[in-house]
């Protein structure tokens, strides 16, 4: 790996600029959320996630569009579609650029409506 040593565990932090808006599946309601990211490989994985910010906007709608009301308000749920939209991101990266390195995504804003 080309990662040099000093930065190797130093973590990044980068929000996902886009408000997040979906129709909760079997529900009137919406949800209405933001994300962030945290990566151990800096710039690196920025600039990648900035290059496919497209494709891992429509795999986080695609990913979380699986998660039902009940799941969603659910402390639980909300950690299990937090690691989805991760792993969601992820596959992304890892299909256009034979890495990953997104190491958790958080949520910075959740409402229901």
């Amino acid at each position: 790996a080309d990662i040099p040593e000093s930065s190797k565990f130093a973590a990044t932090y980068k929000p996902i600029a886009r408000d997040f808006t979906l129709n909760v599946p079997n529900s009137k309601k919406f949800v209405q959320f933001k994300i962030a990211y945290k990566t151990f490989f800096g710039e690196k994985i920025t600039e990648r996630v900035d290059k496919h910010q497209i494709a891992i906007e429509a795999a986080v709608i695609t990913a979380a569009s699986q998660f039902s009301e009940e799941e969603m308000t659910s402390p639980d749920g909300r950690v299990r579609l937090a690691v989805a939209l991760r792993d969601a991101m992820n596959d992304v990266l890892i299909r256009n650029e034979d890495f990953g390195g997104i190491e958790e995504v958080m949520f910075t804003h959740f409402v229901f409506q």
